[in-house]
């Protein structure tokens, strides 16, 4: 029985892994707005606009924080705080690199076809943490994702509230002068 046991244990150990994915120290499933946003700066990040409302996000200049790296935004979910985005804006020479690295972390990726094949969309998924990597051909760059999903959800939605609360004001304000 204990021998089964092991063997299980050891099967389990080397099927997955327990943790999420990781970014400066700290485990995104589970990252909030008061350590996660400390951790880019201390890694070299500037912040350069804090959320204006609770359902906007933080912009920092990044260059050099990973290679090619211009812009990182963080997204949190109002209420609590808890992680929803982290997203790199990266020169588009490096987006092969990228790809390659985030293979050997976590495995081949999920590819979908773009337009060109220069648009194809790459997207890992680890312990509830969706990564996607793609070129943005409109804005000239790479963008590197992080994602809770569910998180990511609250933060959208809040965000739709807010841009149908400002229509309403406007729509209100705009009613005194008919």
């Amino acid at each position: 029985m204990s021998a089964l046991l092991a063997v299980l244990i050891t099967l389990w150990a080397v099927s997955g892994r327990a943790r999420a994915a990781e970014l400066y120290g700290l485990d995104l499933a589970t990252a909030e707005r008061a350590t996660l946003g400390p951790a880019v700066q201390r890694a070299g990040a500037k912040l350069v606009r804090e959320r204006t409302s609770p359902s906007d996000y933080d912009v920092y200049q990044a260059p050099g924080l990973v290679p090619g790296s211009r812009n990182l935004y963080l997204g949190f979910v109002p209420d609590s705080g808890a992680f929803a985005f982290l997203e790199y804006e990266i020169s588009t020479h490096l987006f092969g690199h990228y790809v390659g690295l985030l293979s050997a972390k976590y495995g081949p990726p999920r590819t979908v076809a773009g337009t060109f094949p220069s648009s194809a969309r790459h997207t890992w998924q680890d312990a509830g943490v969706d990564i996607l990597a793609y070129v943005d051909h409109a804005a000239g760059f790479v963008r590197l994702v992080y994602a809770q999903p569910a998180n990511l959800e609250q933060l959208r939605s809040a965000q739709a509230a807010a841009r149908e609360a400002e229509q309403e004001e406007t729509r209100a304000a705009g009613a005194a002068f008919y």
